[in-house]
């Protein structure tokens, strides 16, 4: 019986608090000397990103841009090579091609755990003269 009447009792005090605006969270702030409304004295550990908001046109004409600028990346002529040195990085095939002309667009592939390329590797070329040039030598 007595639990029972403790029981009720709680659930008693439960609702006073809802009634209140009051939960267990904001009582163990006030305890701890904490205002639950100020804001934090450390920031959080992630970042965000705030902006004010774009109209559709805003957003289509970025995208336009942004569409525009891709295409501009990746015309020309893509070849793939192969039996490239596990240490190879975007960096040094980049180097190794540069000699035969404008490079648009480079890859290396990697291996996701270990970060050592796998072997093989993309490379872009404006022109396709320049693409020709480092085929044949």
């Amino acid at each position: 019986e007595k639990a029972a009447a403790a029981e009720k009792e709680a659930e008693e005090e439960k609702e006073k608090e809802k009634e209140k605006g009051e939960t267990e969270k904001d009582k163990e702030g006030d305890e701890e000397g904490v205002d639950s409304k100020k804001k934090p004295d450390t920031l959080p550990g992630y970042c965000l990103y705030v902006s004010k908001t774009k109209s559709k046109a805003e957003r289509d004409a970025d995208a336009k841009k942004k569409e525009e600028n891709r295409q501009d990346r990746f015309e020309g002529i893509k070849l793939y090579v192969r039996n490239l040195p596990k240490d190879m990085t975007d960096e040094k095939l980049k180097a190794l091609f540069e000699e035969f002309g404008k490079v648009t667009d480079i890859k290396a592939v990697l291996e996701k755990e270990t970060s050592e390329c796998k072997g093989y590797g993309f490379v872009r070329y404006a022109m396709m003269e320049e693409a020709n040039k480092a085929i044949e030598e």
